[in-house]
């Protein structure tokens, strides 16, 4: 009598994964994670870039606060016929009167300190090179208004918003302005 063996061993596969699944999937990983970084890095510049616009709003209604308290040169523009002030044309380049220790500062010379200090502070928050990557100004529109300007240079978002300024340096001018009437 011939025993066979009730339940013959059989030949099962194998269930596993092959080194080409394992590489391809590998692959796949990495493209997803190379995309999350760019991602990343895309959302820490623009972080950036916003910051810099809130610093620079910030500091227009720095200048704004600084018309307002000074009184004596805001006067000359709420008269019938307005007169000129020390605020009508800002640059930026204004230096320190050195008045403000002795307390002996007339109205223009606490505009032209006030404007001394708000564009030093600007460049300095706003991180200027040294080469006038930040600029700072106040213009009397001749309407009982101002215009209060801040720009800067910071990181482009894309290569068409680089080149739009006619340079591939990865920088653009961005420019805050709003309209103040005392």
């Amino acid at each position: 009598m011939n025993h066979r063996p009730r339940h013959a061993p059989s030949h099962s596969r194998q269930h596993g994964f092959t080194l080409v699944e394992v590489l391809i999937s590998v692959l796949v990983l990495s493209i997803g994670l190379l995309g999350i970084a760019g991602l990343q890095a895309f959302g820490m510049r623009q972080t950036l870039n916003s910051h810099m616009l809130s610093i620079a709003n910030s500091q227009a209604n720095d200048m704004i606060e600084r018309m307002q308290a000074n009184r004596g040169e805001l006067a000359k523009v709420k008269k019938a016929t307005p007169e000129i002030t020390a605020y009508d044309a800002i640059t930026g380049n204004e230096t320190d009167p050195d008045c403000i220790a002795t307390k002996t500062c007339t109205s223009a010379q606490l505009a032209q300190y006030d404007a001394f200090v708000w564009s030093t502070t600007n460049k300095k928050l706003l991180r200027d090179d040294g080469n006038g990557s930040v600029s700072s100004s106040v213009t009397n529109n001749g309407d009982r208004t101002f215009t209060i300007r801040i720009s800067w240079r910071e990181q482009a978002l894309s290569d068409e918003e680089d080149a739009a300024d006619g340079t591939i340096d990865h920088q653009v001018t961005k420019t805050y302005a709003t309209r103040f009437q005392p």
